[in-house]
C-alpha cells in the first residue's frame, strides 16, 4: 500500500468511526471540515495566483488597510466613494490567465470582497458592487471564465469583516486591528438592499459566489470565518477552505517557516511580489530568483505558495509583475515536476539543496538553489537508498552518478539547463 492509500484508509476509518459514534449524517460530516480528496487536490496543485484588486487601485494605497490607524475623515469618505470612478477599460482576464498558466500556477484566488466591503461581482444584496461603477460589468464572472479556460481551479477570497457596514452605521474616523476581527454574527443590521443582518447578508453572498460562477474549488475567508466555512460546506461539501479563523488550514502571511517548524498537513504561504497587496506605483519587487527559491522551499516543506499580483486601476498588470510571471514560467518549463503533484520528503533539505517527492515515494526531486562548485554534488540524504537513475531536468543527457562513501555523488555538465535553481530527478 503506498503512502496516499495508507493515508486515505486512515482518514476514512477515522471519519466512519466518528460518524458512527456521534450519529452524524452525511451532510453533517461534510460540514465538519475539508475532506480528503479536496485536500489532496489542493496539495497537488501547489502553486496559485492571488489577485488583490478593487477601486482602491486608483489611489496606489493598500486595499482596505489604508483605512486603518485613524486616517482623516476626508480620506475615509473618499475611499468609500472610489467605486464611482472605477473604470478598468483595459482589463483582459485572458491575458492574466495565460500568464498564470505559463507560470505553472494551478489555481487562482480572487478578491471578491475585501475588508472594505466592496464587491467585485454582481450581487443582489448591495449597490456597493462592480455593477454600480462606470465599468458596469461582472469582473468576477470574467475571471472565472478566463482562468477556467486555462484549466486553472477557481477560488474566491471573501472577507468576513465589512468596514463599509461600520461606515454606514456611523464609524467615520477610520479603522483598526479590532475591526479586522469583527465577527459577522455580532452585527444585527439592517444592511444592504434587503435590510439583512451582516451574517445573513454574507451567507447569501457566499451562496451567490458558489452557485453563479460554475465550479468553485477554494474559498479563502480572511478573518473569523467559522460560520461562513460551515455554510460553505453545507452548500458545497467539496469546496476546500484555505484561510478561515476557526476552520481551514494554516496560512502564514509573507513568511516561510523554518525547516522542521512547518505546519503538519496542508498549509499555504501567501506572499506579495513587492511590498503591497494592492497596486502600488514603483513598488519594490522581489527578484525572480528569490521567488523561485521561495516556491522551492515551501514545496519542500509540504506547503503551497499563493503568490500575489495587484493590477493597475485600468485593469493591466504592472510590467514588473508580468516580467516575474514570465521568468517563473521559463523556470517551471524545465522544473515543474519538482513542484506539481509532490509532497515533502523525509527531510526538507541538505545544505542548499531542497527535496520534494512524488506521492508514491518512488521519485525524489533534489532542487539545488546554487550550482555546486567543482561541477559535482554529494547528497548524504540518499545513504541507504537504492537509486535506480538520476536525471538533470532540462539537460540533453543524463549525468554520471554513483553511490560512494555513503552519499549519492552526481557529476554535473558544464552547461546549466536553466537559471535560478536546478533539479535532479532521482528514481528510487
Amino acid at each position: 500500500m503506498d503512502r496516499r492509500s495508507a493515508g486515505a484508509a486512515l482518514v476514512i476509518a477515522s471519519v466512519v468511526a466518528t460518524m458512527l459514534f456521534a450519529g452524524m449524517t452525511t451532510a453533517g460530516a461534510a460540514a465538519a471540515g475539508n475532506n480528503l480528496s479536496s485536500t489532496e487536490r489542493f496539495q497537488d496543485m501547489g502553486f496559485g495566483l492571488f489577485i488583490h484588486w478593487g477601486p482602491v487601485a486608483q489611489t496606489g494605497q493598500e486595499i482596505s488597510l489604508s483605512l486603518k490607524d485613524n486616517p482623516s475623515r476626508e480620506y475615509v469618505k473618499k475611499y468609500f466613494n472610489l467605486y464611482k470612478t472605477f473604470n478598468p477599460t483595459k482589463f483582459s482576464p485572458r491575458r492574466w490567465a495565460r500568464l498564470a498558466s505559463g507560470a505553472g500556477m494551478r489555481y487562482v484566488v480572487f478578491t471578491t470582497k475585501h475588508h472594505d466591503g466592496f464587491c467585485m461581482y454582481d450581487s443582489d444584496y448591495t449597490e456597493y458592487d462592480i455593477m454600480h461603477t462606470p465599468y458596469g460589468e461582472d469582473i468576477t464572472a470574467q475571471v472565472a471564465e478566463a482562468f477556467r479556460a486555462e484549466d486553472i481551479a477557481i477560488g474566491w477570497y471573501y472577507s468576513p469583516a465589512d468596514w463599509r457596514y461600520l461606515y454606514v452605521n456611523g464609524q467615520k474616523d477610520g479603522f483598526d486591528n479590532q475591526d479586522y476581527w469583527m465577527k459577522p454574527s455580532d452585527y444585527p443590521g439592517p444592511y444592504g438592499t434587503k435590510g439583512l443582518s451582516l451574517l445573513e447578508y454574507e451567507k447569501r453572498q457566499i451562496r451567490e459566489l458558489l452557485t453563479n460562477y460554475g465550479d468553485i474549488e477554494i474559498m479563502w475567508y480572511d478573518g473569523p470565518g467559522k460560520a461562513l466555512a460551515r455554510h460553505t460546506w453545507e452548500l458545497k461539501p467539496d469546496v476546500f477552505i484555505a484561510r478561515a479563523r476557526g476552520a481551514g488550514i494554516p496560512t502564514p502571511e509573507q513568511k516561510i517557516p523554518e525547516p522542521g517548524k512547518a505546519p503538519e498537513g496542508a498549509w499555504e504561504t501567501c506572499m506579495t511580489m513587492g511590498q503591497q497587496w494592492a497596486y502600488k506605483p514603483d513598488d519594490n519587487y522581489k527578484s525572480a530568483r528569490t521567488l523561485v527559491h521561495t516556491l522551492v522551499k515551501i514545496r519542500a516543506m509540504g506547503g503551497n505558495l499563493l503568490l500575489n499580483v495587484g493590477p493597475r486601476p485600468d485593469g493591466t498588470l504592472p510590467d514588473p509583475q508580468v516580467e516575474r510571471l514570465e521568468k517563473l514560467g521559463r523556470w517551471m518549463d524545465v522544473n515543474r515536476t519538482a513542484i506539481h503533484d509532490v509532497r515533502a520528503w523525509k527531510t526538507p533539505r541538505e545544505g542548499r539543496t531542497w527535496f520534494t517527492a512524488a506521492d508514491d515515494g518512488t521519485t525524489v526531486y533534489a532542487v539545488m538553489t546554487q550550482w555546486p562548485d567543482g561541477g559535482s554534488i554529494a547528497l548524504e540524504s540518499f545513504a541507504g537508498h537504492e537509486v535506480k537513475s538520476v536525471q538533470l531536468c532540462g539537460a540533453p543527457q543524463d549525468p554520471e552518478w554513483e553511490i560512494a562513501a555513503k552519499a549519492l555523488k552526481v557529476n554535473l555538465p558544464d552547461e546549466k539547463p536553466c537559471r535560478h535553481a536546478y533539479t535532479l530527478e532521482i528514481q528510487l
